[in-house]
């Protein structure tokens, strides 16, 4: 940990230690990388920069998802699947990505947080249920209270 020569206590608030975490610096140094990916062991040209990109406008996750989902689009545009233009290895390659953006997509889908807005949609279509097919409302009604 760096420190001015001025002020060398450990609780300083110099801009040294403007992103020292005490916890996360503990297991570092002893246990290695903490998290999934820390910036400041990938390697990276600025990872003061990097970090702020992470922390304020998205996630390696978020990131990446934009990704997927921007070369999904375009990948549905080709025609890859033209045998004479693009090698079996390549369309392989296509398809086992689209299949891959598939598989997130419906992973995101069946992982969704509940919200308010999620249980207002689910109150509203068991209402619209009751109203269009009593017999399969009851069936849910009686499906909810068995569990």
């Amino acid at each position: 940990m760096a420190t001015d020569s001025s002020n060398s206590s450990i609780f300083s608030l110099g801009s040294s230690l403007q992103n020292y975490n005490p916890i996360t610096s503990f297991f570092r140094s002893s246990m290695g990388q903490v998290g999934f990916i820390n910036v400041n062991e990938m390697q990276s040209d600025d990872p003061d920069q990097e970090q702020r990109i992470v922390n304020g406008v998205a996630s390696y996750g978020k990131q990446l998802g934009r990704v997927v989902e921007a070369l999904q689009a375009v990948c549905e545009h080709l025609e890859p699947l033209n045998p004479g233009g693009w090698a079996l290895a390549e369309r392989e390659a296509v398809k086992n990505f689209l299949r891959l953006a598939e598989e997130m997509a419906a992973f995101k889908s069946r992982n969704q947080p509940v919200t308010q807005g999620t249980i207002d949609e689910l109150v509203a279509a068991l209402r619209s249920l009751r109203e269009q097919d009593r017999v399969s409302y009851e069936r849910v009604q009686q499906g909810l209270r068995a569990d």
